[in-house]
């Protein structure tokens, strides 16, 4: 019996961007693939600035390691 290929089996396909400011995502479900899904509009507060990215925020310990 043949074995499937490794991306037979998956169900998704996401990206994570992190960025030095801001950070977004994306992802489809492989029976969908042009429903794009993405984190939803930010408003950054200043006027009408709507964007699809986040600020970016590290939480570190007390020794400066990633919490």
């Amino acid at each position: 019996m043949a074995e499937a290929a490794p991306s037979d089996s998956h169900l998704l396909v996401a990206a994570i961007d992190f960025g030095t400011t801001f950070s977004g995502y994306a992802y489809f479900f492989k029976n969908d693939p042009l429903k794009i899904q993405t984190n939803a509009g930010w408003n950054a507060g200043i006027e009408k600035l709507i964007s699809y990215k986040t600020p970016t925020c590290s939480l570190l310990n007390s020794s400066k390691e990633f919490d």
